[in-house]
């Protein structure tokens, strides 16, 4: 899974679809299902990676993580006020969940919010 992350961020979100498919069935869960989402979004395959995306944060599992993939889904999706809700969430959750997504989430936030992303630190 965690191969399959890093390889939708840097490598290839088709080898990380791909690597996941088969643990679905095996192995599903709220980290599987994440990962899933996130492959298929960089795939901008963004209406199935909601359903994924949804049934990663289904259980209430506290990932900053899990809430900011479906957050970048829903704001690809032109769901303004969810992502925004979502986005908020995961930097509540641990503004510092990531050193790659982080700021990125910031930059979102604002952006989802007329802003400027200097200008709206957290």
């Amino acid at each position: 899974m965690e191969l399959a992350l890093f390889d939708a961020d840097h490598g290839d979100p088709a080898a990380a679809l791909a690597a996941l498919t088969p643990a679905t069935p095996r192995r599903a869960g709220v980290f599987v299902d994440d990962a899933h989402a996130w492959a298929l979004h960089r795939l901008g395959r963004d209406g199935e990676a909601l359903a994924f995306a949804r049934s990663a944060v289904s259980l209430g599992t506290p990932r900053a993580l899990f809430r900011y993939h479906l957050g970048v889904i829903e704001a690809s999706l032109g769901q303004r006020d969810v992502a925004i809700a979502d986005l908020r969430l995961a930097l509540v959750l641990d503004w510092r969940f990531s050193p790659l997504h982080a700021p990125r989430a910031v930059a979102l936030l604002a952006s989802l919010n007329g802003e400027s992303p200097a200008g709206g630190g957290q």
